[in-house]
């Protein structure tokens, strides 16, 4: 309930504010140059930035060598994400590429209803990626299909190595990043995804507000399960996991924090089928090994690893609904500096990905 309220809430906010970008946005984004464009797959349509470090225009030489997927969350423009992840600093001093695509937002159609009434296929309200449309959740479909062809594309046209692309979003984004790295393993070499939900936990909208607040009847292994049905004519192809890194915080009450470790799962029993490796559904206990926090930070955090997977889960204390050590001004609704730098640690988390 709580969940649901949240989501409505999310959409008559947005309802009141412009599409604009909001007042006080810094546009020093990067010393990089931003690209904008549009992609379109089958009917639809979405804006995208792509950001191309200072060292790519510097030395003309050296070439981009990956390619970061970032998935803005609701109530979030592509831009206000940047600024909140302060990841395009990051690809000048790493030098990759970041490409950003973007939501479309939406006016309802019938406002005064209880129940939002709007089509998917051409946005959402609340700027949120549609994750629990079951259209989403399939291959070469939906808004998962244009955004898989638009990394693609990206990747063709600067040369990077597939081994070498990355996905990850926080909320409704994570809950996209899922979807590709559960339908598109041979798009993305891993992923971070910063308290998201899990791949086929919902197929539509009232499923979706039930379980991100109230997740218990989800079992990841059937949702393991679809993920090998939907990508399975690519993985039969493939002979590497897909790693994954999962954030949340332990005081998200928008989704609940058993998410993280229903992703892990999930993921697990995917890299199982990914490797041909025998199934089981037993659930082994997590490998845990405690973080330091540094003495400038707010909340201590906790790293739990399967000792046999590419897989851990990064658990703030004292988190909420936020990307971790992001921004936090009064526009930008999911970024708390006090944690740890979850965009430094994405990248670290990249670069010792299993497919290199």
């Amino acid at each position: 309930m709580k969940s649901l309220k949240y989501l409505l809430l999310l959409i008559f906010i947005s309802s009141c504010q412009s599409s604009n970008k909001r007042e006080g946005l810094s546009h020093s984004l990067g010393r990089g140059h931003l690209k904008e464009g549009v992609a379109e797959y089958k009917g639809l349509k979405r804006t995208f930035y792509l950001y191309k470090p200072q060292t790519a225009r510097q030395k003309l030489k050296e070439k981009p060598q990956a390619l970061v997927l970032m998935l803005h969350g609701c109530l979030q423009t592509a831009h206000e994400f940047m600024e909140s992840t302060q990841m395009n600093e990051l690809a000048d001093r790493e030098n990759f590429l970041v490409l950003y695509p973007q939501q479309t937002r939406i006016q309802l159609k019938k406002p005064e209803q209880q129940k939002p009434d709007f089509d998917h296929n051409e946005g959402h309200p609340a700027a949120c990626w549609n994750w629990y449309e079951s259209e989403n959740q399939k291959r070469d479909s939906g808004e998962s299909g244009l955004i898989a062809k638009l990394i693609r594309d990206t990747a063709e046209k600067y040369g990077i190595n597939s081994k070498h692309i990355y996905a990850a979003g926080i909320s409704a984004g994570a809950g996209m990043a899922s979807i590709l790295g559960s339908c598109y393993p041979d798009r993305v070499s891993a992923l971070s995804l910063h308290a998201g939900p899990l791949f086929g936990s919902a197929q539509n909208l009232t499923e979706a507000t039930r379980v991100m607040g109230h997740p218990q009847d989800v079992d990841p292994y059937k949702t393991a399960i679809r993920a090998y049905e939907c990508s399975k004519p690519q993985i039969e192809k493939q002979s590497y996991p897909l790693s994954v890194q999962i954030w949340h915080g332990t005081k998200d009450r928008v989704v609940n924090v058993s998410h993280a470790f229903l992703q892990a799962r999930h993921f697990r029993h995917f890299n199982d089928f990914f490797n041909g490796s025998q199934i089981s559904q037993s659930t082994e206990p997590f490998a845990t090994k405690a973080v330091n926090s540094d003495s400038i930070l707010v909340y201590s955090w906790q790293r739990y690893i399967f000792r046999d997977s590419p897989i851990e889960i990064m658990l703030v204390s004292q988190l909420g609904h936020a990307w971790s050590g992001g921004s936090n001004k009064k526009w930008n609704y999911f970024g708390d500096p006090k944690g740890p730098n979850a965009s430094r640690e994405t990248w670290r988390f990249f670069q010792e990905s299993h497919r290199h």
